[in-house]
């Protein structure tokens, strides 16, 4: 089972913000027939879940289900808002109007 360090890492719920849960069992391989241990994260208020993690040559089980289900996104980036709109008007050509009449080119 995971400790409770383990535990306090994981990240709420990317959907609902809900407390993450972590889930260990362990069971023969169908390969090796050892016994290894597999590790899921869940999210008990929308059932969201990443891992189904084994443990193995990749690394422990609890460490790759807390790191997948931690991985989030970097959401992009907005694009910055043009001049026309900061300034209040509807489209851009009323506002090249405007500033061309306050400079006298109409």
């Amino acid at each position: 089972m995971a400790s409770n360090s383990t535990v306090a890492k994981l990240l709420p719920c990317p959907f609902c913000g809900g407390e993450a849960r972590l889930a260990t069992w362990i069971c023969e391989s169908l390969w090796s027939h050892d016994m290894v241990t597999w590790a899921e994260v869940k999210c008990p208020d929308c059932d969201a879940q990443r891992g189904n993690e084994c443990s193995g040559g990749d690394g422990d089980a609890v460490t790759l289900a807390v790191r997948a289900w931690n991985t989030r996104v970097k959401p992009k980036k907005k694009p910055p808002v043009p001049v026309w709109k900061r300034e209040g008007f509807i489209s851009e050509r009323l506002w090249l109007d405007h500033h061309r009449a306050l400079e006298g080119l109409d």
